[in-house]
């Protein structure tokens, strides 16, 4: 990421056509900050939801009913959790805790049917399996076997009812769908 220092800004304006209203203020830049993998996880999350709506407005009979993200916080009860957090099963343990990066619902116009889709935009960061048994959670074949529970579970069309009736959902990572029933 480039930033322009006081005397680039200064020379922009100076050597441009553009007028400074259109530019802007300068604002000092924080060079300290540091980028994370969980920011650039964050914005190939949003360039995919981007697309995804942009796809959809292509087609006259579909519409984007509802996005959710996981780093938006919502209240439940006396705390805030993550929009997508869902359990896959009864008991609220950390074991069955499922938080999709997104999900999205597409409506067909001329029919009024509803799907419900989940996105996992994982960088490839982390292992398929692995031999360790103290902690399996962190391998994309958890991260599916926890999916599986859930879409038998049923527990996301309690969790999206709002939104339509939900008898199957679909898993997408990336372009790739993996799951559906």
């Amino acid at each position: 990421m480039y930033f322009l220092k006081r005397k680039g800004y200064e020379l922009l304006l100076r050597e441009s056509d553009i007028p400074q209203e259109l530019i802007g203020p300068f604002k000092e830049a924080h060079t300290n900050t540091r980028w994370s993998p969980q920011m650039y996880h964050r914005l190939h999350t949003v360039d995919l939801m981007i697309a995804a709506e942009t796809a959809v407005r292509e087609r006259a009979n579909l519409s984007v009913v509802a996005t959710f993200l996981e780093y938006r916080r919502v209240r439940v009860g006396n705390r805030y959790q993550r929009e997508t957090t869902d359990l896959v099963a009864d008991e609220n343990v950390s074991e069955n805790r499922i938080i999709p990066d997104a999900a999205l619902i597409i409506e067909n116009i001329e029919t009024g049917r509803r799907a419900l889709f989940f996105i996992e935009m994982d960088m490839g960061t982390e292992r398929i399996v692995t031999r360790i048994t103290s902690d399996k959670r962190h391998t994309i074949h958890h991260k599916i076997g926890q999916y599986d529970r859930y879409l038998h579970s049923g527990r996301y069309a309690q969790n999206f009812r709002a939104f339509g009736d939900f008898s199957f959902f679909t898993l997408s990572a990336g372009s790739d769908r993996l799951l559906t029933r």
